[in-house]
């Protein structure tokens, strides 16, 4: 924030500048920076020197403030005090006097005492952003009262509600999973190793085991998951390639995956779905997925060696 309140010297623009383009059908264009830039080299020292120059500068109209940005600063935040609460009130006057001389503003005020805390149109303004905000949110759902809902809106809803119910029924193991990355070693929810989407709903992991490698048990697995899940829009997939090497059988799955025959194509694209792979020798870019894969093989591994199968019909 503190470095967008800088502006650069107009003869040094010209060492600041990025060359865009949107497409490869359309000229570049250039831009010139005009602020202290985030990430550069130079941009703390900048930043501390001009508000450095601007304590030497404004001395002689606020010399407690202009003190205590040359002693009290690290990098944006300033960290200071007085001996009594009148002194306290004239430093921050100062402060926000100083800065504002330059076109900045002091704002997230924290203090220990109840006369120095926010002035009440800061306080005011903020609320009255937030009504405006929830005000013009539900002004956009208006013209959809008497309308047909869409798709997306049916998505959002059934998003909201079942976030309402796991949010009642399981706010424990939420709390947990949100601070801890997992839910309480007690919790019902253990077992299935869940996990929080994008949307903050409770998820889990979900393995199909295929007895053969034919497209027809492909697809049989796949409408149980859909039946179970409801219909997916995409499945992605290992791209294949590290399965160089591997058995006869892997090598028939993997021309399954990576060249889907007529009736496996002619199945997905009946239900609408689309078929990615990932990037080849980039099992990071399976993310939950691959885990969830590495994980089940761990069990699996473990079942086999006590005896147990595991039928596909049983999953």
């Amino acid at each position: 924030m503190m470095y967008r309140t800088i502006l650069i010297n107009p003869k040094q623009r010209n060492l600041e500048r990025i060359v865009w383009c949107e497409s490869e059908h359309e000229s570049p264009k250039i831009y010139e920076l005009s602020t202290v830039t985030y990430g550069t080299v130079s941009a703390p020292y900048l930043a501390q020197s001009t508000l450095t120059q601007l304590s030497m500068d404004e001395e002689a109209n606020f010399p407690i403030a202009a003190s205590v940005l040359r002693n009290n600063l690290y990098m944006d935040d300033v960290l200071c005090g007085a001996a009594t609460l009148e002194g306290a009130i004239v430093l921050r006057q100062q402060l926000k006097g100083i800065l504002k001389s330059a076109g900045m503003e002091l704002h997230k005020l924290c203090a220990n005492h109840e006369k120095l805390s926010p002035d009440p149109e800061q306080n005011y303004n903020f609320a009255t952003l937030t009504e405006t905000k929830t005000f013009v949110e539900n002004l956009k759902g208006i013209n959809k009262v008497a309308g047909p809902l869409t798709t997306k809106e049916f998505e959002k809803a059934e998003t909201f509600l079942v976030k309402k119910v796991q949010e009642q029924e399981f706010s424990s193991g939420i709390d947990h999973l949100k601070s801890k990355g997992s839910v309480l070693p007690n919790s019902k929810l253990k077992t299935l190793n869940p996990f929080l989407d994008d949307n903050g709903v409770l998820r889990r992991y979900n393995i199909e085991l295929v007895s053969d490698l034919t497209s027809q048990a492909f697809i049989a697995a796949l409408k149980r998951l859909m039946a179970r899940r409801g219909k997916c829009a995409k499945l992605f997939s290992d791209n294949g390639k590290n399965f160089v090497g591997a058995s006869n059988e892997i090598k028939k799955l993997l021309e399954i995956v990576r060249k889907p025959d007529e009736k496996l194509a002619n199945y997905l694209a009946a239900e609408g779905i689309e078929w990615k792979c990932i990037p080849a020798r980039s099992p990071n870019f399976g993310g939950l997925w691959e885990a969830a894969i590495k994980s089940f093989i761990t069990i699996w591994e473990e079942e086999e060696d006590s005896g147990t199968s595991i039928a596909e019909e049983s999953i």
